[in-house]
């Protein structure tokens, strides 16, 4: 089954139900960290794969971005942070020891499908890097094939 949404200026946003699985391996409100995704069993810094930091919706989800780095500082395996604020969702990510960059942006209510002043992608990559089924090597080329 597909998910279609398009917006009043005619953006089109499409992805297959199958990547938008919930992961199983979830935590709220873990060691700070208001929900934390794990590559696999049991629940440790080890395994933590995406930190997700949330704020309310008057404060800007990208002013969030320093305190979900100090939650992912001793985690090497966390690929992903996500800040959102329940509209506006930043999904920053990092290929191995490299610092985090900003990778999508998505504002639930203007889609789009990239940022150039950010330089970063739009929605249909934010969707994507947010499954479960994310894998790093993938998501950039795609990313970087769209810009």
């Amino acid at each position: 089954m597909k998910i279609r949404v398009k917006s009043e200026d005619g953006f089109e946003l499409s992805t297959n139900c199958r990547q938008l699985k919930m992961p199983q391996r979830m935590a709220i409100e873990w060691k700070h960290v208001d929900v934390a995704l794990f590559d696999k069993l049991p629940r440790n810094d080890k395994n933590t794969c995406v930190v997700v930091e949330a704020k309310k919706m008057s404060a800007s989800c990208l002013s969030a971005v320093s305190q979900a780095l100090s939650y992912a500082k001793n985690k090497s395996s966390c690929r992903r942070l996500i800040v959102t604020d329940g509209l506006r969702y930043g999904v920053h990510v990092r290929n191995g020891q490299q610092p985090f960059t900003l990778g999508a942006y998505m504002n639930l209510t203007r889609l789009r499908k990239e940022y150039p002043i950010d330089n970063c992608s739009g929605a249909n990559e934010a969707l994507l890097a947010m499954a479960s089924e994310w894998k790093p090597d993938i998501i950039h080329e795609e990313i970087s094939d769209s810009r």
